[in-house]
């Protein structure tokens, strides 16, 4: 796929493996200051992207992906891509690991999480898949209303931290087909939804 050039937005790419060893992938967006350097704020990211992936996130009922994942899934890398048109990747190892011991659901679930900019069209949200879901966040057949506050307290957590970082950015997102983005709402960045998501595309083993 030919990336568009849009000026100062950071595509992030997260890498993992569901129970079993199939791939799965999120990919979601970043916007930088003019005045930062990429480097500069792919450095503060990795820093507040492991936060988000991992199982405690930034506690207080902020919990991370691995909360609410299975033992048998893990993350294992992350590649920044800045769509200036000439700036390479920077890729980082990061392997964290689900905590929950109770049965997955599905393979084919996930967390459906929204990410909302205030403007209205399909161009202006975003949309990421929080894969390798437990049994034990299900109330009912849904994501339970407790886990779900959480999920998103966690995302604008992620959210504020980077917009507070020495190197600022911000969740956005960005339309391949009009090469624009635009940053997420800093008061309600992403929603995550109680109706399990249906994926039938999945990634390779070790992707």
């Amino acid at each position: 796929m030919t990336l568009p050039v849009i000026a100062n937005v950071i595509r992030v790419s997260v890498f993992g493996t569901v129970e079993g060893g199939v791939g799965w992938s999120n990919t979601f967006h970043l916007i930088k200051d003019a005045s930062t350097t990429y480097a500069a704020a792919i450095g503060a990211a990795q820093t507040e992207v492991t936060t988000l992936y991992s199982s405690t996130g930034y506690g207080g009922g902020k919990e991370g992906w691995g909360e609410y994942a299975t033992d048998g899934s893990h993350t294992a890398q992350v590649i920044y891509t800045p769509l200036d048109g000439t700036t390479a990747s920077t890729t980082f190892a990061m392997v964290q690991s689900g905590q929950s011991s109770q049965e997955p659901t599905s393979p084919q679930n996930a967390i459906s999480c929204t990410i909302n900019t205030g403007l209205r069209g399909r161009s202006n949200r975003g949309r990421v898949f929080w894969a390798c879901t437990s049994r034990e966040i299900l109330s009912g057949g849904k994501v339970a209303a407790a886990n779900v506050a959480s999920i998103n307290a966690c995302w604008k957590q992620f959210n504020d931290n980077l917009i507070a970082s020495g190197a600022p950015s911000s969740l956005a997102v960005a339309s391949y087909l009009h090469s624009s983005v635009h940053a997420a709402d800093p008061t309600r960045p992403v929603s995550a939804h109680a109706t399990l998501a249906h994926q039938t595309k999945r990634r390779g083993a070790g992707a």
